[in-house]
């Protein structure tokens, strides 16, 4: 059992199943119905990241979450939304009953067309993002620099977009997945300068085609997927509930400041003990890590 501070304690504990077809869906199963614990979605294990050390099993381990990803239409427009929020595939027997009644087409499933549509009125671009399809196609899967652009595409963006802006934070699925300035700070220490932001073409006719977002671990530059086949072993990060129900929240490392602060009198001044907190949050506020 790990623990990770963000703000607070909280009990974590990956539940993997090495089933090679129904592996997604048994490790989630087991997770909330024996472990009784509740799967991250992608922002909240982004954020577990960002303040994890490179030898915590947040980072060593890929992961499945629990925040889809759904491809279909908005009216004839072809979008892709992303919902951090629960959805049909947060239940692990609508991944299992799609699987066995043979509705998955490329590792993604297939159907959930009303749920579909009631997300597409809901969309926030808080707990649910809409892309368009052309937008997030445009950009090649593969390694994306965190302060600057990689060769690759400095060469090879065709024009469709300017070289210089092909960043990852600029990518159009980093904001869905719950990719911040913080969290690229401790990527950038603990896996290097650039970052793999990987997506499948899952625009299959009139269809609504639902996959869940994946991270990889860091020896693997901890990869950002969009693509991962749901038809295969799982792995998810479980924390416990709270009172109410919900998970507990997994928010910005500078939360994790509320309170350490002491007022210097006579000034507007507040000093913190750069020695109790984290590395990714003392370059924050110092400044160190620059652009």
């Amino acid at each position: 059992m790990s623990k990770i501070i963000i703000p607070r304690v909280v009990d974590g504990q990956p539940v993997y199943n090495s089933d090679s077809k129904h592996g997604v869906d048994l490790a989630l199963s087991e997770l909330q119905n024996e472990k009784k614990l509740v799967a991250l979605f992608m922002n909240e294990l982004l954020a577990a990241r960002s303040i994890a050390g490179v030898d915590h099993e947040i980072w060593t381990n890929w992961y499945f979450t629990t925040t889809a990803k759904a491809t279909g239409m908005a009216k004839k427009d072809p979008v892709v939304l992303y919902i951090q929020k629960p959805n049909p595939l947060s239940n692990p027997k609508n991944i299992a009953d799609k699987i066995d009644n043979k509705l998955i087409k490329n590792g993604a499933v297939i159907g959930f067309d009303k749920q579909f549509q009631k997300f597409l009125q809901e969309y926030d671009n808080e707990t649910i993002y809409l892309v368009r399809h052309e937008d997030i196609v445009a950009w090649p899967n593969g390694l994306y620099g965190i302060d600057a652009p990689t060769k690759e595409h400095m060469q090879n963006h065709k024009g469709k977009i300017n070289g210089v802006d092909m960043i990852a934070i600029n990518h159009p699925q980093a904001k869905p997945f719950g990719v911040t300035e913080e969290y690229l700070v401790q990527h950038k220490k603990i896996v290097g300068p650039n970052i793999g932001m990987y997506n499948s073409n899952d625009l299959i006719g009139g269809q609504v085609a639902w996959r869940l977002l994946a991270a990889d671990f860091s020896y693997d530059l901890g990869s950002l997927i969009g693509g991962d086949d749901l038809s295969s072993d799982g792995r998810f990060f479980g924390v416990q509930s709270d009172a109410v129900g919900g998970a507990k929240k997994i928010r910005s490392p500078l939360e994790s400041l509320a309170g350490m602060g002491k007022a210097i009198p006579d000034s507007k001044l507040i000093v913190v003990d750069g020695s109790k907190i984290s590395q990714a949050t003392y370059d924050l506020l110092s400044g160190t890590y620059k652009k």
